[in-house]
């Protein structure tokens, strides 16, 4: 499968891989994957799958003596928010916040789709093929049998406030306006919430067979469900340490223009415009015409939309550290930090802080002041959705923040930023400019049979230990 499907069947082999190469017993990486297709309560109906999850857990701190690290990616986050949900009805009141420090150290959350992402309106309207060699018509009628579709669908940050363009917008045309004489396309748009709440599938019933069934699920599923609707914004978890990690200044789609095609179901709606959130946060439409709306700071990661993925921003304390600092590794002359910035709820958090065109940051927003543990979002430059987990940078900086909470020498809730050292070979490379290595204090040249570049046989001096001591000297 992976030759056709390349990527999207191997996730997590490059962090499973990494986290092996720096000493962590892969006996200690527990897995536990769910039926995608599924909508959280049929998930637990038939596969008991948060009963599961939770015995992994309480197994997990019977063998290894310590609570666990949680990471989720995509709608990975959405399926751990429902599980946290479940266990309030499986533990007593008393006893929930107990079973969460007990049994969960830290949560990491990479590329969550806080407030749901456009693209899951464009699945269920047109399809999407993420590249496989099938029709879009093909991949609607195949999404429109999972029930877990519209767990991904865009929603209001106030649930019953009507969001602006940059949230995302539908625009549908039809010839149902008649003045008597002749028929007028009348076009109708629709917001993030009328989109949740079931406006649009009940106005466009008219014109789509499927609509019916989509209500029915949306309300069945999540709008109805029993336990919460997930489609409404998450508040902090009650979890001790807390990493929100995404992928910024991409050109990512946030609203259409759809229009009736002609055609039956499964090919009932033809994309007639979209709009795009780009570096920047500027809104732009595919056929150059004007958009209006507020824009974002930046944009998103290529998949969800920025003001979805920083929804977690919220979660942070009423001061908040700042730190802008190069992706690769540094000498700490290109970092900036503005501390104790002042953070309201809901209101965005934006520092003066100066960009160099040509390099990739990763921008860090810490707690400085927190009633809640540590809450950290890290904001990395042109990472895009699904290589955000695979990011080499990304893992070691969540490698740094586990030794630090844990290091005798540690000062400081969070990791400084004022250096990075390299940590990997593959952090060391070949200047051409000098004709050596680059790093030289750091790296050397060690060739290997079997490389093919000179970049490749540029190796760390050091063990990778010994480089991550040096940065918690300093």
């Amino acid at each position: 499968p992976g030759y056709i499907t390349g990527p999207l069947s191997s996730v997590w082999r490059d962090w499973v891989h990494w986290s092996v190469e720096f000493g962590i017993d892969a006996n200690n990486i527990w897995a536990v994957p769910y039926d995608w297709r599924l909508p959280g309560s049929v998930l637990e109906e038939r596969d008991l799958y948060f009963h599961r999850l939770k015995l992994t857990f309480e197994t997990a701190l019977k063998l290894r003596r310590g609570p666990a690290l949680v990471f989720a990616h995509s709608m990975g986050n959405n399926v751990f928010r429902y599980f946290l949900e479940w266990l309030k009805l499986e533990i007593a009141p008393k006893l929930y916040q107990q079973w969460i420090d007990d049994h969960i150290y830290a949560y990491i959350s990479v590329g969550s789709p806080f407030l749901g992402a456009a693209e899951a309106l464009k699945a269920t309207l047109s399809g999407i093929t993420f590249g496989l060699p099938i029709l879009e018509g093909t991949s609607r009628l195949m999404c429109n049998t999972f029930g877990s579709s519209l767990w991904m669908l865009p929603f209001s940050s106030n649930c019953h406030a009507i969001e602006n363009a940059g949230a995302s917008f539908l625009g549908v045309s039809d010839d149902t306006k008649d003045t008597g004489e002749c028929s007028i396309p009348v076009q109708r748009s629709f917001s993030a919430r009328q989109i949740a709440d079931g406006t649009l599938f009940q106005e466009i019933g008219d014109l789509d067979t499927d609509s019916k069934r989509v209500l029915y699920q949306l309300h069945k599923f999540y709008l109805n469900n029993p336990l919460f609707n997930a489609l409404t914004p998450w508040d902090r978890p009650p979890i001790k340490n807390i990493f929100c990690v995404y992928g910024v200044n991409l050109r990512t789609e946030v609203g259409y223009h759809f229009a009736p095609s002609g055609k039956p179901y499964p090919n009932n709606w033809i994309i007639m415009d979209i709009i795009y959130e780009t570096e920047g946060g500027n809104l732009q439409s595919r056929s150059g015409a004007s958009v209006d709306g507020n824009p974002s700071t930046t944009s998103g990661d290529s998949t969800i939309p920025y003001h979805s993925l920083s929804w977690c921003k919220t979660w942070l304390g009423p001061r908040v550290n700042v730190t802008r600092a190069p992706q690769n590794a540094h000498d700490g002359s290109d970092v900036e930090e503005v501390l104790e910035m002042e953070h309201q709820y809901k209101i965005d958090i934006v520092p003066n802080l100066t960009r160099n065109s040509h390099v990739k940051y990763v921008t860090y927003y810490e707690d400085g002041i927190s009633n809640h543990g540590r809450t950290a979002v890290w904001e990395f430059d042109k990472v895009n959705h699904r290589n955000m987990v695979r990011s080499p940078v990304l893992m070691r900086e969540i490698l740094l923040e586990i030794v630090h909470s844990t290091h005798p020498n540690a000062t400081g809730k969070f990791v400084s930023k004022a250096i990075r050292h390299p940590i990997r070979d593959d952090d060391c490379y070949w200047d051409y400019a000098k004709a050596r290595c680059a790093i030289p204090e750091h790296c050397e040249y060690r060739y290997i049979f079997g490389d093919v570049h000179l970049g490749q046989s540029c190796r760390l001096r050091d063990s990778a230990s010994s480089m991550l001591q040096k940065i918690f000297d300093l």
